[in-house]
């Protein structure tokens, strides 16, 4: 059964501008290590705009908003065929126990858009 749905669009430029004007502040504000070290790889600001709205997509389905959990505890990784996953940790893993979580992300320009369903496993 579905338990939320939420969407968002980042404007690649905007994420950009905090980059620039925060830089490694604000990567660890928002980003996990391991996230920050794929970005190493794969670089790109779109790449980190994409997982932007992907967290956010999160949130929207969760119905919390951005300052009730942190960002850090919402990992985007790749899968072993490449697609984003969504990998929870602290009070946000306990808060979201018995729910699958499915992300799609998609790039388009100076675009990143996500999209999250989380769906009840019972």
């Amino acid at each position: 059964m579905v338990k939320g749905i939420g969407v968002d669009i980042v404007d690649v430029r905007r994420i950009k501008g905090l980059f620039e004007k925060w830089g490694e502040k604000f990567l660890d504000k928002v980003f996990s290590k391991g996230e920050r070290e794929a970005l190493q790889r794969e670089k790109g600001v779109e790449r980190l705009a994409g997982r932007f709205a992907a967290k956010e997509a999160f949130l929207k389905a969760l119905g919390k908003g951005m300052f009730q959990i942190p960002l850090k505890e919402i990992e985007i990784i790749r899968g072993g065929k490449g697609e984003p996953r969504i990998v929870l940790s602290g009070n946000t893993a306990k808060l979201c126990e018995g729910l699958k979580v499915h992300v799609s992300i998609s790039h388009e320009g100076n675009y990143a858009i996500a999209f999250v369903v989380l769906e009840d496993q019972a």
